[in-house]
C-alpha cells in the first residue's frame, strides 16, 4: 500500500510531466479531468495537514501491548485485525479488535485506551509496567 506522501508526490508531479508531454486538442478532456484530482487530492493533503482528517493511531496488522501487572506475562502482544470508526454523542471513535497472538483471544480497545493500558510499542508498553510497579511498591 503507498504512503499518502508518495501519492502526494507523484500527483504534484502530474502538471510538470504533463507538460512536457506534445498535448493535443483531443487530449484537453484528461488534462483538465486530471488537473481536478489533483486540485481534490491537494485538498485532502491540506485537511490532513490541518488534523481533518482522522488517523487511527494503528492499522490492522500492527501489534500493539496489553499491559497486564501482576500476570505471569504482564505485556501482552496483540495483532490488529480490525479497524472500526463508530459514531456516538461525542463524535467518531475509532474501535480495535485485537487478538491474542499467541493464545487467540480477542478484545476490543478504543482509541482513548491506548496510551493508558494498551501501547503500540513495546518499550511504551515496557516503561508503563515499570511505573505501575513502582507505584505498587510505594504503596506497600
Amino acid at each position: 500500500m503507498h504512503d499518502l506522501k508518495e501519492i502526494f508526490r507523484f500527483l504534484g508531479q502530474l502538471p510538470r510531466m504533463m507538460g512536457m508531454l506534445n498535448m493535443t486538442a483531443e487530449n484537453l478532456d484528461t488534462i483538465q479531468e486530471i488537473r481536478q484530482i489533483i486540485r481534490e487530492w491537494k485538498g485532502y493533503k491540506d485537511s490532513e495537514e490541518c488534523g481533518g482528517i482522522l488517523k487511527p493511531p494503528c492499522t490492522v496488522g500492527d501489534t500493539i501491548f496489553r499491559v497486564n501487572p501482576g500476570a505471569i506475562e504482564p505485556i501482552i502482544p496483540m495483532m490488529v485485525r480490525e479497524v472500526r470508526i463508530n459514531r456516538d454523542e461525542k463524535g467518531l471513535k475509532f474501535r480495535f479488535l485485537c487478538q491474542h497472538e499467541t493464545y487467540g483471544g480477542e478484545t476490543y480497545y478504543l482509541a482513548e485506551d491506548i496510551g493508558k493500558n494498551v501501547y503500540t510499542t513495546w518499550k511504551e508498553a515496557n516503561d508503563a509496567l515499570n511505573t505501575a510497579n513502582h507505584k505498587e511498591e510505594r504503596e506497600l
